[in-house]
């Protein structure tokens, strides 16, 4: 019996602990806003696309972007970036354009109707902002935001410091 309470205490520690860890508040936090801003985007008329788009938009330069550019930023494989590309390729919000020299390859540019996704994009993100500021006052969204900035300059700096094993 004392086994059991103990491995219940433990539970509940861990359990505690794994809640409140910062990686997984920013990830649900973070699914949460792309849930309610792509909810906004379909009530907009932006539809096809998910909140896993997004990221493509996030990284893409606005004078162009390739493939290798855009899973590099967002961290994940050419492969996968390749198909959100090719679906929002698909929907129009992105165009291919080849270069001269070598047809093999290209870069990737906002059409019209990117540039209005972008626009709403940017509306709805503002809207979201104003969510937040019914949770918690301007100083202490700005307290937080500066700090995830500062969290988030120590881990790029570190990682392009650091050598690839």
């Amino acid at each position: 019996m004392g086994t059991e309470n103990n491995s219940e205490e433990q539970f509940e520690i861990h359990r505690k602990f794994r809640e409140q860890t910062v990686v997984r508040l920013m990830r649900q936090i973070s699914r949460y806003m792309y849930q309610e801003i792509d909810r906004r985007m379909q009530l907009r008329g932006h539809t096809g696309l998910s909140a896993r788009h997004f990221q493509v938009f996030e990284y893409l330069d606005l004078q162009g972007s390739n493939i290798t550019q855009l899973a590099q930023r967002a961290g994940i494989t050419k492969q996968a970036m390749s198909k959100l590309v090719q679906q929002i390729v698909e929907v129009g919000y992105i165009e291919v354009h080849h270069k001269p020299n070598d047809f093999r390859s290209y870069d990737l540019h906002l059409t019209k109707s990117g540039f209005k996704f972008l626009e709403d994009a940017r509306e709805e993100v503002i809207k979201t902002r104003a969510l937040i500021s019914g949770i918690i006052d301007a100083d202490e969204y700005r307290r937080f935001t500066e700090t995830l900035t500062k969290i988030l300059h120590y881990f790029e700096q570190k990682s392009e410091n650091e050598p690839v094993e």
